[in-house]
């Protein structure tokens, strides 16, 4: 990262923006949470997110042009279901000093009415940002692969989308699958953050689909197309003893990617800067394919502080 964009998010994170301390209004129907930047509603029949509006001095823009919502898919039997399809059964709210929280608790059966995954939803919003939870839990004893998807339909509001790619920004709308850490020819387009930032230059809006940098990844991609925009998780390990958990933090900000970053930057600086104050050539991440070393080996490089980790592609998940 070179010396300009630092010197450019700096200028973003101390720029200083009033913030109010975000609220929650229950109605019969839906839950609305506000902050200074933006109004989120929720409908309580289905846990969907109805609108995601852009509040600015002089208008407000809700970005959404139809409900985003979630759908999962369980690969032991490549079956899919929307979120839709399952029973509500409890709706929690809780206010903290800096934040509010809305829970949902989804319930999917059988023909047998016999339950068979359990979703929880979360919708938490601070003072800048929402934060998109996705807990999937199942009565399934053998662990497999499961996929959660958000879709969030906000391509038709915005011009422009950037990812870390050498060619960003890039004029939408555009048909694109941008993997995370899936370099090359066969894919093209990857990134190396999590992160998929998109901008309306005319209207001034911008926002930042961020995979929370804490959670496991062992698949992700952002897929846009004319009319939707999805973040797909997969490869998630799914049983009874272990759910599958993903998430997305969904940032308003100014018409400019670099805004994007600021906060990303913000949130996660242990993510860019580095702990030691000199690195060593060569040092880093490295990949290999197939290799093969010697017990004597393995030890010789663990007494020198090395430490790696084995991904094995014939599982239906990768070990998480």
């Amino acid at each position: 990262m070179n010396t300009l964009l630092i010197l450019s998010i700096i200028l973003f994170l101390t720029q200083g923006v009033s913030q109010e301390k975000p609220i929650l209004f229950d109605y019969p129907d839906k839950i609305i949470m506000q902050n200074s930047f933006l109004r989120v509603e929720i409908a309580k029949i289905s846990g969907e997110l109805l609108s995601f509006t852009h509040l600015k001095q002089d208008r407000t823009v809700n970005l959404l042009s139809k409900p985003a919502t979630i759908h999962f898919r369980d690969m032991r039997n490549n079956k899919g279901y929307q979120l839709t399809e399952g029973e509500i059964t409890n709706i929690f709210r809780k206010i903290y000093p800096d934040s509010v929280k809305v829970i949902f608790n989804i319930n999917y059966n059988d023909h047998h009415q016999k339950t068979q995954y359990w979703l929880q939803i979360g919708f938490t919003l601070d003072r800048q940002a929402l934060r998109w939870d996705a807990l999937l839990k199942t009565n399934f004893l053998k662990d497999w692969e499961a996929n959660i998807d958000f879709s969030i339909p906000v391509i038709e509001k915005m011009r422009y989308a950037f990812w870390t790619d050498a060619n960003a920004p890039f004029k939408l709308p555009i048909a694109r699958t941008v993997v995370y850490r899936m370099r090359g020819e066969v894919i093209p387009g990857g990134c190396v953050i999590p992160a998929l930032i998109i901008y309306n230059d005319t209207s001034d809006v911008g926002l930042s689909l961020v995979s929370p940098f804490e959670l496991s990844k062992p698949g992700l991609k952002f897929q846009l197309d004319t009319n939707n925009f999805i973040i797909s998780n997969y490869h998630l390990r799914l049983s009874r003893n272990h759910p599958a958990q993903t998430a997305v933090y969904i940032v308003p900000h100014e018409a400019d990617w670099r805004a994007g970053l600021a906060w990303i930057y913000d949130k996660y600086p242990e993510y860019f800067n580095p702990v030691a104050k000199k690195v060593l050539e060569g040092e880093g991440w490295y990949m290999m394919i197939d290799p093969e070393w010697s017990k004597e080996s393995l030890e010789n490089l663990k007494r020198k502080g090395v430490t790696w980790v084995e991904f094995h592609g014939h599982f239906p998940f990768y070990g998480l």
